[in-house]
Formats: C-alpha cells, sequence, structure tokens
C-alpha cells in the first residue's frame, strides 16, 4: 500500500501504466488510485508458460472485469512475460 500510494500520488502528466495478475492487487491499486481521484491504465499479466507471473489465460476475463469495476481503472489489454523466448532469432 505504502507504493501504491506514492504511484497515485505522481503528477498527473506522468502517464503509468500497471500489471496486475490478482484480485488482491486490483483491490489495493483501486484505493490508492481512487483516493488520488485520477485514472490508470492497467494490463491484466497471464502465464506464458513458465509458470512465473500471471494468471492462466482462461482466468484473464474475471481480473479484466474486476479491473473496470473500479472507476480509476482502465482495463488497457494484457501483458505476458516470457523470458525463454527473450533474444531468440
Amino acid at each position: 500500500p505504502a507504493e501504491l500510494s506514492r504511484v497515485a500520488a505522481l503528477p498527473s502528466d506522468v502517464k503509468l501504466a500497471i500489471a496486475v495478475d490478482s484480485v488482491v492487487g486490483i483491490e489495493r491499486l483501486a484505493a490508492a488510485i481512487h483516493a488520488s481521484g485520477r485514472q490508470i491504465e492497467v494490463y491484466v499479466e497471464i502465464d506464458a508458460g513458465q509458470g512465473r507471473c500471471g494468471v492462466p489465460a482462461a482466468e484473464a476475463g474475471a481480473l479484466a472485469r474486476q479491473v473496470v469495476a473500479h472507476d480509476g481503472l482502465r482495463f488497457a489489454g494484457l501483458q505476458a512475460y516470457h523470458g525463454g523466448a527473450q533474444h531468440l532469432r
């Protein structure tokens, strides 16, 4: 919550997007952003197969609906990270 409060306090001309992968993360982000009166773009992070971060793709829709349920959060899309696929030609 302390870090999210600092994020919410950034100047309004700072464009910021955050990836989430849990309802708890969405709720904490929404509380911090609501207190600031601003809006932030939110990406739902999906697991790209490494089991490191993100939710299974089948759960992404439910998290997206949680994001849009909050006035200060705007669903911006999906985000995935697959470190093993980096720098491959």
